[in-house]
């Protein structure tokens, strides 16, 4: 097992601090916004997903901080929007998709415990596929790498 770190350990927790601060900056205009939609009609879910799936992937283009916590190399919100400049459209397409995903776990098709055990098991996908992206895209335009 690799051994714990407590300043990495605290590094990450700060940035997910920082992350979460800036999500909720992000997200309470968002949810006023559906407040004053509630009632509005079924045409309005197709907005209120197009508008989610942007937020989250402003979101992503901040989440680096996490990655660079995690590798000791911290980085700030400020330096991740900056490695992620220009780049929207691929990490869009990344919020799409686990979007998408995470749309999945929240639909039962199967009634029961196996229905559970399924929604758990996506949900975890979700969240291993999630991570396996942040790093990659830590890598790629930090680190500079290759796909």
């Amino acid at each position: 097992l690799p051994r714990f770190s407590q300043n990495l350990a605290n590094s990450y927790f700060w940035a997910a601090i920082r992350l979460g601060s800036i999500s909720y900056v992000l997200l309470i205009p968002f949810m006023f916004f559906i407040i004053g939609l509630v009632g509005v009609g079924p045409q309005m879910l197709t907005i209120v997903s197009f508008a989610s799936t942007a937020i989250y992937a402003l979101i992503l283009r901040f989440s680096l901080v996490l990655p660079g916590a995690a590798v000791g190399k911290p980085i700030s919100l400020r330096q991740s929007w900056g490695f992620t400049k220009g780049k929207l459209v691929p990490i869009l397409v990344v919020a799409v998709i686990l979007t998408v995903l995470s749309n999945l776990t929240k639909v039962n098709l199967v009634p029961g415990y196996l229905g559970w055990a399924i929604s758990v098991l996506l949900s975890w996908f979700s969240f291993a596929l999630g991570i396996s992206i942040l790093t990659t895209i830590y890598g790629v335009y930090v680190e500079k790498r290759e796909l």
